[in-house]
Formats: C-alpha cells, structure tokens, sequence
C-alpha cells in the first residue's frame, strides 16, 4: 500500500516561463515544505536565469531542469515527473510559476489524504482566486475538509507517482491548456476519483478577466487570452470532449457552453477580436479532427 504524503517523500514540481522576479519568494515557500524542488524551466530572463542557477546551487537538493526547446506545460510535467520517479518520490506537488502557497499546505492535503480509503491519486488545493476575487469551490458544510471534483488544476495539486506510472503521461501534443483536465478525466475513466480542499491552501489567479458591474459582462467575462493561446484552448477542449463526451456527458456540455460564452465575450469586449476567432476556428477543427502539431505554433 502507498505511503501517506509527507515533507520526506514528497518533491515538489514547479514550470517556469519568463517569470516576474518575485518567483524567488515563491520557490522558497514551496522548497520549506517538501523535500526536494524540481525546478523545470522553460524559459527565463538572463537575470532571472542566474539567480535560478545560484539557488540550485545553494539549497540542498533542488534540481534544475533545462529542456533545449520549450515543448510546453505537458512536456514540462513530465520531465519535473520523470526525476521525480528517478528520485524514488511517492508523491509530486505540482505548480504554475504565479502560485502563492500557505505554509500548511502539505499538511493540510496529508489529512485528506488520511481520511480517503483508498487513497487518492490526486488531491487539489482549493485557491483564493485573485482575479474573480473569491475562493474557486465552496464546500457543503464549513466542516467538510474536502470534497470530489471531476477535474482540477495542475497548480497546488499532490499527484501519486504509482498513479501516474499506471495513468501515463500528460498529453505531451496538447503542448499547453486541458492538460489537467485530460489527465482528471482519464483518471476517472480508471476508476479513480479526484479530490479538493474544501480549504484555500493557495493564491492563484488564470489570466487577466476582462468584466465590468453589470450582469451581462459578468455573465460574459474573459480572460483575455492572445490569439495563439485562444487557438490552444478551443483545440484541446474540443479534443478533450470527443475523447470523454461518452463517460462524461454532463462536463463535455458544461464545455461546450463554456466555449460558446467566451466566443461571444471576444466579440463583445476584447481587442484583436477577429484575429482571435479565426485562431479559435482554426482551433476548433483541429479538436474536432484530433490535429496536433509537435511544440509550439511556428
């Protein structure tokens, strides 16, 4: 039977993109808690590089992980995972580089994980959403500690290592986007079920939400994605929806209506609105037709 998470056989996996010099802080918070930093970088600012460099150097055990091309988030998890199999870890935290984490996170999902028989391959952090300005899931009761969820987000999730050597790798052609709700969803095909802290254990916001007071721009909001990252998440929701439409009927609409608000919300509200609903067709029939490119859009 696995072990229960814990600060010694628990490494913590963290993606970095041109990060904001504030990642320091944030690498530290997580380093305390875990026992080993996996530091994936896919890109950074010369200065920024350097002090990563330092700190690899300076605290015991961190790891620095280089790729020679960025081939995306997908790629990245699995490359911060295979070290951690390598290193013999039973269980990855897995984070964005913008996430702030409270310092009992860990703790906080070990007594989940005590109390689910058997245990869990995936437990997520509840988060303060910093954006929307609120907490992203509200449990039934103030006293429930978690409670089940179809799909998390990659950020703050405890992912069992055994369960990714029997799910597999995440969808390394999605390259970025539905990359967690791929892998959610293929672990509730397997007969697993994934879990949320009722409680915030972090601070993280997705994207900068364009929306005003009244209730038809609130019930229009977007993200203000660029093009090629509008293109990104209609291909890899509609690829994910025609692999999972028949297991799960209820989250492949709840998508499908998703994707028709924001396409309104970019016509309504956002600039560059024809560019990006021709990157959003374009990314529409490549879902329907399963059409993926290796890396990123030349």
């Amino acid at each position: 039977m696995q072990n229960l998470p814990t600060a010694t056989n628990t490494c913590a996996i963290v993606i970095l993109y041109f990060p904001h010099a504030g990642i320091g802080l944030r690498l530290v918070a997580i380093q305390q808690q875990v026992d080993r930093l996996i530091i994936v970088n896919n890109g950074a600012a010369p200065e920024i590089q350097r002090a990563l460099v330092e700190r690899v150097g300076n605290e015991n055990g961190a790891i620095l992980v280089e790729p020679l091309r960025n081939m995306g988030v997908a790629s990245a998890l699995n490359q911060g995972m295979d070290v951690a199999l390598e290193k013999g870890y039973a269980w990855a935290l897995l984070f964005d580089q913008d996430t702030d984490v409270d310092d009992s996170m860990l703790v906080n999902l070990r007594r989940i994980a005590e109390r689910i028989k058997p245990l869990p391959v995936m437990i997520g952090s509840n988060y303060r959403d910093t954006n929307k300005e609120r907490i992203f899931v509200e449990c039934n009761s103030q006293n429930d500690l978690y409670m089940e969820r179809k799909t998390l987000i990659t950020s703050g999730t405890l992912l069992s290592t055994a369960a990714y050597r029997e799910l597999g790798a995440f969808c390394d052609h999605y390259f970025i986007d539905s990359i967690d709700h791929e892998y959610c969803l293929r672990a509730r095909r397997s007969g697993h079920r994934n879990y949320i802290s009722c409680q915030p254990l972090m601070t993280h916001s997705i994207g900068i939400v364009l929306q005003g007071s009244g209730f038809f721009r609130r019930l229009f909001q977007s993200y203000n994605h660029p093009a090629t990252r509008k293109y990104y998440i209609a291909r890899n929701t509609l690829a994910t929806v025609r692999s999972y439409w028949k297991t799960e009927p209820a989250w492949a609409c709840l998508q499908i209506t998703r994707m028709a608000i924001e396409t309104i919300s970019i016509l309504l509200f956002e600039n560059n609105s024809r560019e990006k609903l021709i990157a959003m067709w374009k990314g529409f029939l490549d879902g329907i037709t399963h059409r993926f490119q290796p890396g990123p859009l030349e």
